[in-house]
């Protein structure tokens, strides 16, 4: 059965997405990648535009996810885009359907090594353990640089120069990849991508990878449950993945689909600062006054103001944990944020979602209907692990912080505007706008809406770069 179904809609949303290596001016998009720059080189953005009034996003995603779980392959929503985002490179002038379902049945099977180093220097004691799906060890760089050799892939650091330090190493991983050697249509690649090929198959690699140590974090705890719920052993993989290198690698053999190679991954160490470097809050300060004219949501003790000020606290508390690698407790942190500052006692997800979807849809490039399907996927998420125990990916974090942070980014609109009081008379409007969604979406204007706090850009430009503490990429 072929992913995608042989459909005029889904020929037309093909034909009309692109790839860009900066955010589109207007239209729907969404980030694919962003790495940041570093002493090893520049930062790198990969996006996907799509068009406004063919399908959702989310359901061409749900067509890709489809196909790599029918092959076996990693198929999380962020290794999907990335996919997407190939399929979208490497498309000719017609018949994208079928370029896409020829995409997703090129495919190889290879490994996965992974090693987290630490950063400081060889300890001077053993610190050998076996926690099951990684082991703590020397790091021997040895198997990764021959193999790496072979295949002409190299890391931005040299491995050699980390032997000794401490290690976390995964053992070999077996995962089935799309072959990125036989990708159809791969000579349209200059045509229809800017950059250098690498910058947009390397999405793929890193979002798989994520993936895998994903899998590698739940397998771990599983392992250590007991031990951890007794207090009496633990290793918290998620802060040694966050403080560590990552160097991993993909490596696979040669077969008649495609030759022996490899393809490096490496993931620079998160730093958490606890003085930040002067100029990062200067910079910070100087646009929350050009944007907001505040610089702050203390202070003030109108209800709305407090309501602010919670709020924010509550999204400090997520940070925080964010920041130290607990993936479950942010997350949790910030949909409690969303829920005691947009939800009500007696009224269910539905009304969260709402009004969320409201205030955040403009800023965040989507319609309501489409920041309605995010929110909700936030919210069966938080089902999940509340009655089931399912983990919280990292995919998760990041899209209830972005929803979040929209949220703060409304709220801090309507204190700095002065006309509210109260939190209750800013919901009542945010309520009306969703019915209105609903019944006559015709009649929401611009004017309503920024009323509410719900912004399409920012007039000061887009805000200062987050501080890249929680190991996201």
């Amino acid at each position: 059965m072929m992913p995608f179904p042989e459909l005029a809609a889904f020929e037309d949303f093909l034909a009309a997405a692109r790839v860009l290596a900066e955010k589109p001016a207007t239209g729907p998009c969404e980030l694919v990648q962003e790495s940041t720059g570093s002493i090893h080189g520049p930062g790198a953005t990969l996006w996907l535009a799509y068009p406004r009034d063919a399908l959702q996003l989310d359901s061409v995603l749900k067509k890709v996810r489809e196909g790599l779980a029918t092959i076996d392959a990693p198929s999380s929503r962020s290794v999907a885009l990335a996919v997407l985002a190939l399929i979208v490179g490497t498309k000719g002038t017609a018949r994208h359907v079928e370029h896409a379902n020829r995409l997703l049945g090129e495919v190889r099977q290879a490994e996965l090594l992974v090693s987290f180093v630490s950063p400081g220097p060889p300890p001077r004691v053993d610190i050998r353990a076996d926690y099951g799906p990684i082991k703590v060890e020397p790091f021997d760089p040895s198997r990764l640089e021959y193999w790496a050799g072979r295949g002409g892939a190299r890391w931005p650091i040299a491995p050699k120069d980390l032997r000794g330090r401490i290690a976390f190493v995964g053992g070999l991983q077996g995962v089935t990849l799309i072959n990125t050697d036989r990708l159809p249509g791969a000579e349209r690649l200059s045509k229809n991508w800017s950059g250098p090929v690498t910058s947009l198959v390397d999405p793929y690699y890193q979002s798989v990878a994520d993936a895998l140590v994903d899998q590698l974090k739940t397998d771990t705890a599983r392992r250590l449950s007991l031990a951890e719920a007794a207090g009496i052993a633990g290793v918290d993989f998620s802060s040694v993945a966050n403080w560590s290198s990552g160097i991993h690698l993909f490596t696979w053999p040669n077969s008649p689909a495609s030759s022996a190679g490899c393809w490096a991954i490496f993931r620079w160490p998160s730093l958490v600062m606890n003085t930040p470097p002067s100029g990062i809050w200067k910079h910070a300060r100087e646009w929350l006054l050009s944007e907001f004219g505040i610089v702050t949501l203390s202070g003030r003790d109108r209800p709305i103001d407090v309501a602010a000020q919670t709020f924010a606290g509550l999204m400090q508390d997520a940070r925080a944990h964010q920041q130290d690698g607990r993936v479950r407790e942010g997350f949790l942190y910030f949909v409690i944020a969303l829920d005691h500052l947009l939800g009500e006692d007696g009224r269910n997800v539905a009304t969260v979602a709402d009004r969320t979807s409201v205030v955040t849809h403009r800023i965040r490039s989507k319609t309501f209907d489409q920041e309605l399907a995010c929110v909700r996927r936030i919210y069966e998420a938080r089902s999940r692990l509340v009655h089931s125990g399912s983990p919280v990916t990292v995919e998760d974090l990041r899209e209830a912080d972005a929803l979040a942070r929209g949220v703060l980014w409304a709220i801090t609109r309507v204190v700095a505007d002065g006309e509210l009081e109260t939190r209750d008379a800013w919901v009542e409007r945010i309520d009306s706008l969703a019915h209105l969604f609903r019944g006559d979406p015709e009649v929401v204007t611009d004017d309503r809406l920024a009323a509410v706090g719900a912004a399409s850009s920012f007039r000061s430009g887009p805000p200062p770069p987050m501080l890249r503490a929680s190991g996201t990429p």
